[in-house]
């Protein structure tokens, strides 16, 4: 009665049944592949824009700017000009009937500086003049070949700047000063005021009445010093058409 049993082939049945889910993942996969075209067609719409056409537009006025700034570089000439019209030659003084006219350039002229008291400045272009520190100038001038009754004595000085108060002319009694050895330290004194003009522009012949002072044939020094503390440059007889000059009129 032992050996009765008999149910071995059941397990055979499952083993069967586990192999039917192998095809389900196969058919997923297949379906994703299908996406792909459509993102390959959106690229290609968006090749389609045309900026390119307005960018070619925006450098058509590019030209025109140029010819504006080369009518600008016309004017550039007008102002040389009016600076070369400054070296203008001395003011003319026509004498009246009977009378006749004597220009006179100086011998010596020089200046000198209490900032540098032992320093010559009589070789320069320039005399200068300032109230702080003193610096003042001296002019000699050789009076010859006049004949007759001065009426008028006129000092012209080229001015290199302009002031508001003017300078003035002082006499000076010694004429035994140096051009070249005349400094702070051992220059001759001023002695009476004789002129003072007004106020002066840059490039302009400034003149000084000193009738008083020159009385015919001979030696005459002048001493300029300014009416303000503002530094002051006029030409020397080194500066050659600028030089000082002395105009006397007479009959």
């Amino acid at each position: 009665m032992t050996n009765t049993p008999t149910p071995t082939p059941t397990p055979t049945v499952t083993l069967a049944v586990t192999n039917t889910f192998t095809s389900t993942p196969t058919d997923t996969l297949a379906v994703t592949n299908t996406f792909t075209p459509t993102p390959t067609d959106t690229l290609a719409v968006t090749s389609t824009f045309t900026p390119t056409d307005t960018l070619a537009a925006t450098n058509t006025p590019t030209p025109t700017p140029t010819a504006t700034l080369a009518a600008t570089n016309t004017p550039t000439p007008d102002p040389t000009a009016t600076l070369a019209a400054t070296n203008t030659p001395p003011p003319t003084f026509t004498p009246t009937a009977g009378t006749a006219s004597l220009t006179v350039n100086p011998v010596a002229d020089t200046y000198i500086d209490a900032a540098s008291p032992s320093t010559n400045h009589g070789s320069a272009t320039t005399i200068r003049v300032d109230g702080s520190p003193d610096v003042h100038a001296y002019i000699r001038f050789s009076v010859s070949g006049l004949s007759g009754t001065i009426s008028q004595v006129r000092l012209l000085l080229f001015a290199n700047n302009s002031d508001s108060q003017g300078i003035r002319a002082w006499a000076v009694s010694d004429n035994t000063w140096g051009e070249l050895t005349t400094v702070y330290t051992n220059a001759p004194a001023l002695g009476s005021q004789l002129a003072s003009s007004g106020s002066f522009a840059t490039g302009v012949w400034v003149t000084l009445d000193v009738t008083s002072y020159v009385t015919g044939n001979g030696t005459y020094s002048i001493g300029i010093t300014n009416l303000s503390s503002t530094a002051i440059s006029m030409a020397s007889r080194e500066s050659g058409a600028n030089a000082p000059q002395l105009v006397i009129t007479y009959h």
